[in-house]
């Protein structure tokens, strides 16, 4: 793996969907992360809610046509209850080992479409474990993303 990409989702009504500025944060925000995926095996991972889900579909329209695509689409773009964003219901550890088990595989970047109460946890603990260094400790806002490089110089915050 290349890069790990958290990204929150854009900002949504009280029916759970994006607005339109939410729509258009995570357009601007797909567009940023064209050079990390060009040319690359991507999969996306995101909380089955209707607003991740929307997240995931304005990123993949945007990225699709620069990634490299040896995997079916059903194995790149993949609902995951395990980053749901309800603190009762979210295991982080669960969604911590979800990403780990493709740290080692083909795949040469993972982008995770998911909540706030992750944001701050799956990059920082995944830096710890799979790359045995510390990152700062960062909370992303609605249409933002923290991409953390296998080598340090890719680490990059994006908005």
């Amino acid at each position: 793996m290349k890069y790990l990409i958290v990204v929150r989702h854009g900002k949504y009504g009280l029916d759970g969907r994006l607005t339109e500025e939410g729509k258009d944060q995570i357009g601007i925000l797909a567009e940023q992360l064209v050079p990390f995926v060009q040319g690359n095996s991507v999969v996306i991972l995101a909380s089955p809610l209707p607003r991740t889900m929307e997240t995931l579909g304005i990123v993949w329209r945007t990225i699709k046509d620069w990634v490299r695509t040896d995997l079916d689409q059903s194995q790149q773009l993949i609902s995951c209850p395990e980053l749901l964003r309800d603190s009762n219901s979210t295991d982080p550890m669960a969604a911590l080992q979800l990403i780990l088990g493709y740290h080692n595989r083909s795949v040469e970047v993972v982008i995770v479409v998911t909540h706030e109460v992750l944001t701050e946890y799956l990059p920082v603990e995944f830096a710890k474990r799979a790359l045995h260094r510390e990152l700062s400790r960062i909370i992303l806002g609605c249409g933002q993303a923290r991409v953390v490089g296998v080598d340090p110089a890719g680490d990059h915050w994006l908005e």
